[in-house]
């Protein structure tokens, strides 16, 4: 099954046990071997790096409120039949039909928050984007003093879908019974405006991996939302790199905590909390050592031959741990290992 939509072409396998999206744009897209996640530091952005997991995010919780909005579902046209599929309450189907007489609209708009309850409990949205480099997403995401993570996306786990394009265009309404539940769900999620073209990105639709669902949040609670899924998933051995922002070193800097070489190189001692227990950026660094993960640093570069001389570019550090809050990092050009 094929359809159109916005100049790009979407196909669905509907034989497929879970349904198997395809989206042909009408340009060329960037390479998706690797996507990054752009994270602000906090307890539960390092928490997640340190187990693997991604935050799988509901439609609602988007910064851009149209954005997989149930508003944009078009039930217009759809029968009384259909529509108690969906709200799928037998005990209430007489008096569905006889409000359905009276005031069609209550039962259609009952019908729409019931498809979109369901749908934000079955599947949720993992966004990533291909340039570690976006000044914006820096910005934005992290007041560049964050992480950006790398996610080699061959490694994702199979209940991760895509990764599909998302299409920055005119919203529309999606006439949800000219193009069917598996078309309309891929065109809301996959479908923003165009005034977040810079972001670049790349959604996978994630299953839960306990095969219930996840947990929602109200207007969508459910009465028995306790059984339901956390919304973190494991990303498996997906995690590839991690780049600091340009203003990551700032508070230890100003605190003269950072002592530099004559090589370049630098040893840096992190503050421990006020309880005793470690910093947040000494639980980055011991992770990155443990896991033997790549590490980057973002640096400000100015190239004068060029029209736009303003650039973002990447050092690579290689993370040594000295004592309990002590660290030295080697600022190298060279493709090395980080030492355990």
């Amino acid at each position: 099954m094929e359809i159109e939509l916005h100049g790009w072409k979407y196909s669905i396998n509907s034989d497929a046990e879970d349904f198997d999206f395809k989206i042909e744009a009408n340009s060329e897209l960037p390479n998706t071997d690797s996507l990054y996640k752009y994270y602000s530091i906090s307890k539960y952005s390092v928490d997640s790096f340190k187990r693997d997991l991604f935050y799988i995010a509901e439609p609602p919780d988007f910064n851009d409120e149209f954005d997989g909005a149930r508003s944009r579902l078009d039930f217009n046209r759809i029968s009384i039949d259909t529509c108690l599929k969906i709200i799928n309450n037998p005990h209430s189907e007489d008096e569905l039909r006889s409000q359905w007489l009276v005031n069609p609209e209550d039962v259609v708009e009952r019908a729409r928050y019931n498809y979109y309850k369901e749908l934000i409990t079955r599947i949720g949205v993992l966004c990533l984007t291909p340039n570690s480099l976006n000044e914006l997403m820096w910005g934005y995401y992290s007041n560049n003093e964050g992480f950006c993570l790398e996610v080699e996306t061959s490694k994702l786990p199979s209940n991760f879908k895509g990764p599909y394009p998302v299409n920055y265009v005119e919203l529309k309404l999606i006439p949800f019974v000219q193009l069917g539940s598996a078309f309309s769900t891929i065109t809301l999620l996959t479908t923003k405006k165009k005034i977040w073209k810079h972001e670049e990105e790349f959604r996978y639709i994630v299953a839960p991996s306990n095969n219930i669902g996840f947990k929602t949040k109200k207007p969508y609670h459910k009465n028995d939302n306790e059984k339901f899924a956390d919304r973190l998933e494991s990303c498996g051995d997906a995690l590839k790199s991690i780049t600091f922002g340009y203003r990551f070193m700032n508070a230890e800097l100003k605190k003269d905590l950072v002592k530099l070489g004559d090589d370049g190189n630098f040893v840096v001692v992190f503050d421990t909390n006020v309880d005793g227990t470690k910093s947040l950026k000494c639980e980055i660094f011991e992770t990155i050592i443990e896991k033997r993960i790549q590490c980057f640093n973002i640096i400000q570069q100015i190239e004068y031959e060029e029209d736009d001389p303003f650039k973002l570019k990447k050092e690579q550090w290689v993370i040594e741990k000295l004592d309990e809050n002590k660290f030295k990092v080697i600022v190298t050009k060279e493709n090395l290992l980080i030492h355990s």
